[in-house]
């Protein structure tokens, strides 16, 4: 393992942008030239680091041995990869506060798959109401439920001989 120091000269030294890098590099070492290559392809791993965690829910379950865990892990790449062939063939489907995209990233298309895959909070499938799961499990159809979205209103507590102003 090498580890170097490099100083920057042109630096602010403010924390985006430090005077001194230390660098790690496993294998046999690199020409001087290429170390900055290599501090610069990091930044595209740890962008996926950060949508596999957030997007796709990489650390949300929590398994009961650690071969599923790994298992779960292994799959994080594979639906990494789903997601970039599908870009070709999934629409976009911008928030309201997005422009709209011509070539699409893994989390735009997983937001214009509309949350199909589970991979998008923002237009995942709403969660249901106690009221609604009640509804269900008493038998009746959900047309008979009434508007599922919460648009029923309780009724109103009636006050007999009391005005409120």
């Amino acid at each position: 393992m090498i580890v170097a120091r490099i100083e920057r000269l042109e630096a602010r030294g403010t924390r985006r942008d430090p005077k001194e890098l230390w660098l790690a590099w496993v294998g046999e070492e690199p020409p001087l030239r290429e170390w900055w290559h290599f501090y610069l392809r990091r930044f595209g791993v740890d962008h996926w680091y950060r949508f596999a965690k957030q997007r796709l829910h990489w650390t949300l379950p929590r398994f009961g041995t650690p071969e599923q865990a790994e298992r779960w892990s292994d799959l994080m790449p594979f639906i990494t990869w789903e997601l970039w062939l599908a870009r070709e063939i999934v629409g976009d489907n911008p928030l309201p506060w997005q422009k709209p995209q011509t070539n699409l990233t893994p989390g735009r298309v997983c937001q214009g798959m509309g949350g199909g895959i589970g991979c998008d909070p923002y237009t995942g499938p709403r969660a249901q109401t106690p009221q609604e799961i009640a509804r269900l499990a008493e038998g009746a159809s959900p047309e008979a439920q009434g508007a599922l979205s919460g648009g029923e209103k309780e009724p109103e507590a009636e006050e007999k001989g009391r005005s409120i102003a």
